[in-house]
C-alpha cells in the first residue's frame, strides 16, 4: 500500500500480484483484486481495470472469496472504469446497480454524483 500512495503503481501491481499467487485463501485476496485494478484504472488502463473489477465481483458474487469487503468498491470503480474507457451506458448501469443495492454506502454517494456530472440522474 505504500508504494501505490507513493505512486510507484507498477512496484505495488507487482507486490500485489506476488500476493495473489501466493495467498489464494487469505482474507485480504480480495483486497489484492481490488488494488491491482486500482493500479490499472489510476493509470488510465480501464481495460486492465475492468478486468480485475469484473473477477474480484464474479468470484465474491460466486463466493469464491473467504472476504469480499471490496466488492461495493469494486462494483463503483467498474462503472467508473467502463464511462472512462467510452462505455458510458454499461458504466452508468453499474452505477445505477451500486445506488439501488447499496443506498447508503459511500459508493452510492460517489456514484450519484458521478451521474450528475454526467447531466444524468440517480
Amino acid at each position: 500500500m505504500n508504494l501505490y500512495f507513493k505512486g510507484k503503481y507498477e512496484e505495488a501491481r507487482e507486490i500485489f500480484t506476488e500476493f495473489i499467487k501466493k495467498y489464494k485463501h487469505s482474507k485480504y485476496y480480495d483486497n489484492a483484486l481490488f488494488w491491482i485494478g486500482q493500479t490499472y484504472f489510476v493509470q488510465k488502463d480501464y481495460g486492465n481495470a475492468i478486468k480485475y473489477f469484473e473477477n474480484l465481483i464474479v468470484m465474491c458474487d460466486n463466493h469464491k472469496l473467504p472476504d469480499c469487503n471490496k466488492y461495493i468498491s469494486a462494483l463503483y470503480k467498474l462503472g467508473e472504469s467502463y464511462i472512462n474507457s467510452g462505455d458510458v451506458d454499461k458504466g452508468v448501469e453499474i452505477l445505477h446497480k451500486v445506488i439501488k443495492d447499496y443506498p447508503d454506502s459511500e459508493e452510492a454517494e460517489l456514484a450519484v454524483n458521478t451521474l450528475k456530472s454526467l447531466g444524468l440522474k440517480d
